[in-house]
């Protein structure tokens, strides 16, 4: 309810509080990670969501989380890999495609290069 509120801070501890409490839910890692993608905690983000995957978290979300905090610090190439494990998952959408695509040519342009 606090994160529909707008209050992401203090969703952000209320699953910050969850993950204490219950150390062995990979979902309560994503749902934190999710939090700290929104409140611009980038680097947090990416641990919450490494937490969740290493704790056997199935969904894709948690990756595509993942690629999200790594695009926001301009780590292209982890946002990728990132991207690509969602995919494999459970298989490509046109939005990971588009996703994809964009940072290719970033990773291009960074090196001089231009994809078409």
């Amino acid at each position: 309810r606090l994160a529909e509120q707008g209050d992401i801070p203090g969703a952000t501890a209320a699953y910050q509080e969850v993950v204490a409490a219950r150390p062995e839910w990979s979902e309560g890692y994503a749902y934190l990670g999710g939090m700290q993608l929104m409140g611009q905690q980038y680097s947090a983000a990416v641990q919450s969501f490494q937490e969740a995957i290493r704790l056997g978290s199935e969904s894709r979300k948690a990756f595509i989380g993942m690629g999200m905090a790594y695009i926001h610090m301009g780590q292209f190439g982890p946002a990728r890999a990132a991207f690509n494990e969602a995919s494999a998952r459970e298989g490509s959408s046109q939005d990971i495609d588009r996703i994809l695509v964009w940072l290719d040519n970033k990773q291009a342009a960074s090196r001089g290069t231009h994809h078409p």
